[in-house]
């Protein structure tokens, strides 16, 4: 879904795809990879182009806590917009020109077995970018297919 305001350059762009991933086979395997999702300070090692990560609030994490993150580019805020233990976790990261939002879902499969994780996307792009948000949204799909991997090719050392 694609939403344009033209008059004050902004586009926000849905994508309709969800990308997913299986992970397990061990059982309940949800509370681990739940654990490696919440691990801030390992982000780096699974989120593309993250150099360091410090969270800017005390106490513990949940909606509304907010994290200052580093990369080549420079520095970008990052708030949890929704915070459900072990189920599900929506991150908001706003850059220059730019806001991502990331849904991460997990779900067992019906034995038990296998436990899925969803990542659910949204991408607003503000000023001349928004003249370009459909080619824009294109790239960070794939930026977050290539995350999605990175976090499954984490959770395989970190579990070996």
């Amino acid at each position: 879904m694609t939403f344009y305001r033209p008059h004050s350059l902004v586009a926000r762009i849905t994508p309709p795809a969800t990308l997913s991933r299986f992970l397990g086979p061990e059982e309940n395997f949800a509370p681990t990879v739940w654990g490696q999702l919440v691990d801030f300070e390992s982000w780096i090692k699974w989120m593309p182009g993250v150099d360091t990560i410090e969270r800017q609030d005390e106490g513990s994490p949940g909606r509304g806590s907010t994290f200052l993150i580093k990369d080549i580019v420079g520095e970008h805020t990052c708030e949890i917009s929704y915070w459900d233990p072990a189920r599900r976790l929506d991150l908001v990261m706003s850059l220059r020109n730019k806001r991502l939002g990331y849904s991460f879902t997990l779900h067992n499969a019906t034995d038990d077995r296998d436990t899925e994780l969803r990542l659910g996307m949204e991408f607003e792009f503000h000023g001349l970018s928004s003249l370009l948000s459909v080619p824009l949204a294109a790239i960070e799909k794939r930026r977050a297919a290539v995350l999605l991997e990175r976090f499954v090719t984490h959770m395989q050392y970190y579990c070996a």
